[in-house]
């Protein structure tokens, strides 16, 4: 099992940091890695929550690639977690917003855990650590300036 972690501070209040994050309709426009997103099935009363799931295409080490992902848990202006599959992989994305310093935006956290089923696949998890990370703090980045801009207007 590997863990990848990263924090930033965003300038926006927890609950539009989250709602950007869960707004898949918005999704491309939010994180232009990600080029296309299909809502598989809706969560509870239409709404995003657990039992959500979409197909999300993006580009990653120079290839377009489609997982389908769904919610695992989900904690409305605090936590949500993402699961998928992805050659004997199960990947593991948990979102934490909190209070930023000072009061004042978010604190977000956003962790990967990947848990291969074979030695293949533990091999291309090490292997793809370095670009994992740069694509976490990618999204990260990208969260943080669309829920800024929100923020400001």
């Amino acid at each position: 099992m590997s863990d990848f972690q990263i924090t930033r501070e965003i300038q926006a209040p927890v609950s539009l940091v989250y709602h950007r994050a869960t707004d898949l309709a918005r999704l491309t426009e939010t994180i232009p890695a990600i080029t296309r997103v299909e809502v598989v099935s809706p969560g509870p009363e239409g709404r995003f929550g657990v039992g959500t799931r979409w197909r999300e295409t993006r580009k990653a080490m120079g290839k377009e690639i489609t997982l389908e992902l769904w919610v695992s848990a989900c904690e409305p202006d605090r936590t949500l977690s993402v699961e998928a599959e992805l050659m004997n992989t199960r990947y593991t994305t948990r979102f934490d917003f909190v209070p930023g310093t000072g009061g004042t935006g978010t604190s977000a956290t956003l962790r990967c855990t990947a848990t291969p089923r074979s030695i293949m696949a533990r091999l291309m998890v090490s292997m793809t650590k370095p670009a994992m990370l740069k694509g976490m703090k990618s999204d990260l980045d990208c969260l943080a300036i669309a829920a800024e801009s929100d923020a400001r207007a």
